[in-house]
């Protein structure tokens, strides 16, 4: 599938209905002085769902490291892509099932160029939810 030249931020689109893709990435939150390390539940262009074996301060601001694993296997020369985004707790809630913590986060002042990268890896690998992403 080609890669998203165009696709839609606007405030309108209210961030409970942006297209969320069932990614399970790994990701590093730097806190402060503490590194958490998780998987991603979901992943949509507005910020991300992790689970983590340690709470987070809602409305703390972080640095997170998404990895994307490469579609190719490391023998042939994959690697994975890791973008790097500024992201703000907006809620850590325990999940029994998981026995982990559930942190959502978003996205804040994002890179257009680490956002259209975000984009092309959720078109290319979750197709069904490439017209939500492409409006």
């Amino acid at each position: 599938m080609d890669a998203v030249s165009s696709y839609s931020r606007s405030p309108e689109l209210d961030q409970g209905r942006a297209a969320s893709c069932p990614a399970r990435w790994r990701v590093a939150v730097l806190e402060e002085s503490r590194k958490h390390l998780g998987r991603t539940v979901n992943v949509s262009l507005f910020g991300i769902s992790v689970h983590g074996e340690h709470t987070m301060q809602p409305g703390s601001f972080n640095e997170l490291y998404l990895e994307i694993p490469p579609q190719v296997p490391a023998a042939m020369g994959g690697q994975p892509l890791v973008l790097r985004f500024k992201a703000r707790v907006i809620h850590t809630v325990h999940d029994s099932a998981a026995r982990c913590f559930r942190i959502g986060m978003e996205f804040v002042d994002v890179d257009r160029a680490v956002e259209t990268q975000l984009a092309d890896e959720l078109v290319r690998r979750y197709p069904a939810y490439a017209r939500a992403i492409r409006m």
